[in-house]
């Protein structure tokens, strides 16, 4: 099997920076006034009955941290908060949350991208519509330590369409309000992307394995995705036994490689694998590169219609069968 050498990627094939960010973050003032609008939605819904939890966000322990928060009482809405670095896509615990539901809905936050997610589990009827209900609050962005995140660079809904309620510094509205026009910027990753694509393949190829050597196998990548809601993953099957369980080349590439198959025409680009890697794996990329793909041979993208089946789900007599 080729290795990867051991100073990975030659400098020489660095892929390209993200280049300036389209936007700037809300101010902190803006960000306080969303929270209190957030708080007092979450509130009413709580006390009308209308929900009996939201999924929120809310200061972790360490500075800037945020973290998820399940409030079933009113008087606890008062935890909950919004700014720009609420990173979680809360819909991961959706299908689990449902099934432990004695009775009413659940009320979830979501940026546009989370919104997305929820969308991906009524095509797959993982969930009903009636029994969510989406606090769409207004995001600018997710920031991190290095700037505007990458999937958000191109993201043009401030509130998703999905929305059930739309919050936003100057109040909170039923049904998905539009927010107007925002700055947006090509994706940074399709140039990176490019990049690797006019790569030998064999050096292609060496990238790749240097960024699954340093795979852990923690799973955490799964752990986060809400499109992996298996009850039994592939990479616990022993009979046959599909992924091998050592975390070396061959395990940890067909490990990646899998899972990012089982996502083509269902990853809503949330970029939460990428995220919580901590080996800083750019599973990001590589679901992206599916997802050209399947745009590519079926004309389909994932989005926020809930009506769309995926393509690999479909049969049609004219899809491509250059494969076989």
């Amino acid at each position: 099997a080729w290795t990867a050498p051991a100073g990975g990627i030659p400098q020489k094939f660095a892929l390209p920076d993200p280049g300036p960010e389209p936007r700037r973050p809300p101010s902190p003032e803006e960000s306080e006034r969303v929270s209190d609008r957030l708080r007092e939605t979450a509130k009413a819904l709580l006390e009308s009955g209308d929900v009996s939890v939201v999924v929120g966000h809310a200061p972790g322990s360490l500075p800037g941290q945020m973290v998820p928060a399940f409030v079933t009482d009113p008087e606890q809405a008062s935890v909950l908060a919004w700014n720009e670095r609420c990173a979680n896509n809360l819909t991961v615990y959706l299908p689990e949350l449902l099934k432990r539901q004695a009775r009413g809905k659940v009320g979830l936050v979501v940026k546009s991208c989370d919104a997305a997610a929820v969308a991906g589990l009524l095509r797959e009827n993982q969930l009903d519509r009636d029994d969510v209900v989406l606090l769409g609050a207004s995001c600018s962005g997710l920031w991190e330590e290095g700037g505007l995140a990458l999937k958000c660079y191109s993201c043009a809904d401030e509130v998703s369409p999905l929305a059930d309620w739309t919050i936003t510094a100057g109040g909170a509205e039923r049904g998905a309000v539009a927010a107007g026009e925002r700055a947006v910027a090509p994706d940074p990753r399709d140039a990176q992307l490019a990049t690797l694509a006019a790569l030998p393949t064999e050096e292609r190829r060496g990238y790749w394995q240097t960024q699954f050597a340093r795979c852990l196998r923690c799973y955490a990548c799964r752990a986060v995705c809400p499109l992996c809601y298996c009850a039994t993953c592939v990479a616990e099957k022993h009979r046959p036994q599909w992924i091998p369980l050592s975390f070396d080349g061959p395990g940890n590439t067909t490990w990646n490689v899998t899972r990012a198959m089982h996502l083509a025409g269902r990853c809503v680009g949330c970029d939460e694998c990428a995220r919580v890697c901590p080996a800083d794996i750019r599973l990001d990329l590589l679901n992206r590169r599916v997802a050209q793909e399947v745009e590519s041979l079926f004309d389909y993208r994932t989005g926020d219609d809930p009506s769309a089946a995926p393509p690999l789900t479909t049969f049609l007599p004219g899809d491509p069968d250059e494969f076989l």
